[in-house]
């Protein structure tokens, strides 16, 4: 009764703080600033990071095949590490550049429901067909096996030295699907700077946007439904119905354990995005357009939520049926969605309408 009281007096808390009739008229020079800022401070840099980790991972498996050790192994999966964890600081950008050719899906094929990966990742392998790890010809092969996930399951295998040392052409396949993320990565950042123009001046004649409050909106939206993928997909979904029925293997990134690792980062890049990252000169995150009181509200819910994320233990597959964890990921479940709600209704004081989520249909 005490935890429902507890729900009931944080919902009433956040209808009071972020109820419709106090919206906020903000100007129209004030969201280009909003936009220009955002996409400047915070989107390019985090893809500049993403290129250049996934480069350095892709050199490293280059350099393992080359001679494949245990200690090169290591290695390599350290790089994969880092870059996985550029990926997840910038998972939540889902429009622009990245929507070109599905690579958002490509970069991460999850959740994998039907073990697409594994079986496409073999029957890759069987082939033996090294024109498929072409270049120009590897984004025919299947969207499950061009990202993370496919890297993880060839690195972090129980077996996965001896099967890398054995057949060459399985280590070829790595090489070809870490390439292939950093060219794909690469060309996200060019295409991303390219792009600034449109934040400038959402108008122009053939633009992606329509208007500065477009422009904001697709921003805006990228703070909302990640908050709701990791309700419903990185933590929902893994911990089923109750303790019994919790699935350490729907959690993301459970072979190299690094699910808990993705979910500080994911929250802290979303913070990052809610605060701003810009110069004193210019409307920078959604903090700033805020009355006080919303935005005291909002960074004392981030400040829950980091408590909550960290108690928790990791590997997060080796706890997650353990009856405190399930609660602390249940807790931390419950403030995420919160959070997310305080979020939307901040928004939408502000007189902007989301309208269709990206998610509705999945």
């Amino acid at each position: 009764m005490r935890i429902i009281n507890k729900r009931l007096s944080k919902i009433l808390l956040i209808n009071c703080l972020f109820g419709l009739s106090s919206s906020i008229v903000i100007a129209k020079s004030d969201w280009r600033s909003f936009n220009t800022s955002t996409a400047t401070n915070h989107v390019l840099p985090a893809y500049k990071r993403l290129a250049l980790t996934t480069t350095s991972m892709s050199r490293e498996t280059g350099a393992f095949c080359e001679s494949p050790t245990l200690k090169a192994l290591v290695e390599v999966k350290q790089e994969f590490a880092s870059a996985l964890n550029a990926w997840q600081a910038i998972q939540h950008i889902n429009f622009g550049p990245v929507e070109t050719l599905s690579r958002h899906a490509a970069m991460e094929f999850w959740p994998d429901k039907k073990n697409h990966v594994n079986k496409h990742l073999t029957k890759l392998v069987a082939t033996k067909n090294d024109d498929k790890l072409m270049p120009a010809n590897f984004v025919q092969n299947s969207i499950a096996i061009r990202g993370f996930p496919a890297i993880e399951l060839l690195i972090y295998n129980k077996d996965a030295l001896r099967q890398l040392s054995d057949d060459t052409f399985r280590c070829q396949v790595l090489i070809a699907i870490s390439e292939h993320v950093s060219l794909t990565s690469q060309a996200l950042e060019k295409e991303w700077a390219a792009m600034l123009s449109q934040f400038s001046d959402p108008t122009q004649v053939d633009g992606f946007f329509e208007d500065d409050i477009d422009a904001a909106t697709a921003l805006l939206r990228t703070l909302v439904e990640p908050l709701e993928v990791i309700e419903d997909l990185k933590l929902k979904r893994a911990l089923g119905s109750n303790v019994s029925y919790a699935k350490p293997k729907r959690l993301e990134s459970w072979r190299s354990a690094q699910t808990l690792n993705n979910l500080k980062t994911n929250l802290a890049s979303l913070e990052s995005l809610y605060g701003g990252e810009a110069a004193s000169n210019q409307i920078s995150g959604l903090s700033a357009l805020l009355s006080q009181k919303q935005d005291l509200a909002i960074k004392a819910q981030f400040a829950e939520v980091n408590r909550d994320l960290s108690r928790l233990p990791s590997p997060l597959t080796e706890h997650i049926n353990k009856a405190e964890t399930y609660a602390a990921l249940n807790g931390l479940r419950e403030s995420i969605q919160l959070l997310r709600e305080s979020i939307e209704k901040s928004i939408a004081s502000l007189g902007i309408n989301l309208g269709f989520n990206s998610r509705d249909g999945d």
